[in-house]
């Protein structure tokens, strides 16, 4: 997408929309780069400490910052967009995984087969 193309997005959006929408590219950026911004999350869960988060928008370079609770609900977005790409042979293994009763394990073997 063209940087140019942004103030058209944004008026399609509410405010609260446009906050996880043009963040959403960096925050996965960041959580796949895997330069410690999950290990200090998890460490400041306990603390409830995670005030807000300050990065870079992929599109131009453009300084941005997202609250607590946002922070926490777009992490949320992130998770369900990463399931929405899972193989549904690998949620049916994960729930294999998970559950571990035999009945179910033949029951969705036969679905994979």
């Amino acid at each position: 997408m063209d940087e140019n193309k942004i103030p058209k997005l944004k008026s399609l959006l509410t405010p609260h929309e446009w906050t996880h929408t043009e963040a959403f590219p960096s925050i996965l950026r960041l959580l796949l780069k895997d330069d410690g911004v999950l290990d200090e999350l998890d460490a400041k869960v306990g603390e409830n400490d995670v005030t807000k988060l300050t990065f870079r928008r992929v599109i131009d370079n453009k300084k941005l910052e997202m609250g607590g609770d946002d922070l926490w609900m777009h992490l949320n977005i992130q998770l369900i967009h990463l399931l929405d790409f899972l193989p549904v042979r690998g949620i049916l293994m994960l729930i294999i995984h998970l559950v571990d009763f035999s009945v179910v394990t033949e029951i969705i073997d036969g679905w994979v087969s």
